[in-house]
Formats: structure tokens, sequence, C-alpha cells
């Protein structure tokens, strides 16, 4: 029996249709074996696959090869401590500027944080790893990030999720602000960051953006660059980013890739997972964000 790959579902179909157990424990035995070395860069999604793709999920690599942080939210309370799987929140001065808080009645687990309107006072809200320590070095290989995600409203607001070199340290800190065509530092000073942007204020102020920085310079010349759709209200979206160990960063929006960016970050850069919200500059309305779950995972080092 040849080894399991792609090819292999026309014939497991046939010796399943005909009830051969042996060939089918053949199949079995080679996905088995199949599974027992994958290497750290198939946490990835499928390879050769083009911008506007729908892909698929390749298996994870074993777990002696890489570390996973998968929150689904499902404790009492956000957990804020120094444990594991733990987040640093902060909410504004701004009543509305709610920091990030557990959903109570959802049985499945969520977050909330939220934008105020208050514009020239505190009006954000940000949430991030607690540790840099806890961070995926990224020449080590493949770094993921991955959340689920919606909002009540559209307009008026502006958001991140990525990763980045920087801890959460207080409420209205972006990673970038996507204002007329042009990425700027959104409040803090970052070395290297790749993240999706919503802003109402970018030129395509309906769709998601994606945004770096390597080493302090921002990418793509610091011009928006668009991906194609954007956020509808209420409705969930799955946003993911792949960073391999050259650096180079692949951004996926319900699994369809939207853009890849070379080099959007340096090798040595140690990044973990951030969120941020905040009222837009000219005309900031009260938003909610909710938050399914958070996925991170990046490559051991051989020593551990």
């Amino acid at each position: 029996m040849p080894p399991f790959d792609k090819s292999s579902a026309p014939q497991l179909a046939a010796a399943a249709r005909r009830g051969d157990v042996r060939a089918l424990g053949l199949f079995l035995k080679s996905l088995s074996d199949r599974l027992g070395s994958l290497s750290v860069n198939e946490l990835s999604y499928l390879d050769g696959i083009v911008v506007g793709s729908t892909v698929v999920k390749a298996p994870l690599a074993a777990r002696t090869t890489h570390f996973e942080v998968f929150d689904d939210f499902l404790s009492a309370t956000i957990n804020t401590g120094l444990g594991v799987d733990n987040w640093i929140t902060f909410g504004g001065t701004d009543g509305d500027a709610d920091a990030a808080a557990t959903v109570a009645g959802t049985p499945e687990g969520a977050v909330s944080m939220g934008s105020g309107d208050a514009g020239a006072t505190e009006d954000g809200a940000v949430m991030s790893l607690i540790l840099l320590a806890k961070g995926s070095l990224v020449s080590l290989g493949m770094t993921v990030f991955e959340c689920r995600v919606s909002f009540d409203q559209i307009t008026g607001v502006t958001a991140c999720f990525g990763l980045s070199d920087k801890l959460a340290t207080d409420a209205e800190h972006l990673l970038h602000t996507i204002i007329a065509g042009t990425v700027a530092d959104g409040g803090l000073t970052v070395a290297d960051t790749v993240e999706f942007v919503y802003s109402e204020e970018a030129t395509a102020g309906t769709l998601w953006h994606a945004a770096s920085e390597n080493n302090g310079t921002i990418g793509n010349s610091g011009a928006e660059q668009t991906l194609v759709v954007g956020p509808t209200i209420d409705e969930y979206q799955i946003l993911r980013i792949e960073v391999d160990a050259t650096g180079d960063a692949r951004f996926y929006i319900n699994g369809i890739l939207r853009h890849t960016r070379l080099l959007a970050v340096k090798t040595a850069a140690l990044l973990i997972p951030y969120i941020a919200i905040d009222g837009e500059a000219a005309t900031p309305v009260v938003t909610d964000l909710t938050i399914d779950y958070v996925f991170f995972a990046g490559a051991r080092a051989t020593d551990q």
C-alpha cells in the first residue's frame, strides 16, 4: 500500500466500499506514521497556495517541536494572573472603553472589549499576552496567530489584531493607525509587528488591511494594503497570520489567503499576541468587540 497523501483518497474510498479491512489498516498506519513525522513548518496551511485560494489547515507538528497557547475563554473571568494562557488588559477612562472581560451567559466562551466616543480622553482598550518571555522567536520557525472576532458596529472605530514585540501598557495604544491611505504608529514605539487593521479612516474604510513593521520601518512604504473583504456587523470572522523563519508573513481571512508580505518582521523579533480597539480620531463611536478565541503557536528552541 503506498504512503498516505492527498492522492490516496480514491484508493481509500474503494477499500472502504469493498470492506477491505487490511487495506484500511495499512492506510491508517501510513497516516499515523505521517503525523508522527511532521515538522514545525506544518503548523502552516498547506503549501503551494496563491492569494485568494481557499485552503485547509495542515496537521499540527508534534508538541515537542512547538508550543501552543489556545484560549477559548471558558473561565468565569479572563485569566490575567501569572499562570498559563494569561493576559494583560487595560480599558480607558471613557465609560464605554471596556477592558477585556468574559461575556456572561456564553457557554462556548468569549471575551468582550470596547471603545468609547470621548475623543480627547482615553477611549480604547488593549489586550496582550502577559509576558514577552512567552513569545515566539521568529528565527526558530513558524509563528502562528489566529482569532475569531466580531464587531457590534463598524463606524468611527479602529482595531488591530496580530503579533508584536510590545506588551499592552495602557488603554489607548494601537499598534498602527491608518488614516487617508497612510499607516502610522498608533501610540506605541514598535520595532516589529504584523497585524490586521480595521480603520474607517483608511481610504478603503470598509475593508481589512495588512500592516507590519520591521525593525522600526513600517511595511509597504507606509501605504495601506487592503485585503479584499471587510468586517460585517455581528458576524464572526477568523483572522490568521503566519510568520515563517525568514520573517515573511501571510494573512488569511476565513481560511482564504488575502496577502503575503515579504520580510514583514526581522528574524530576531520576539512576538506575542496583541489586540486593541480605539475610537477613531475624527468621529469616535462606541463599539463592542467580541473575541471568541485566540490561538498562538511558535517553535521551541532545539535545547528545550
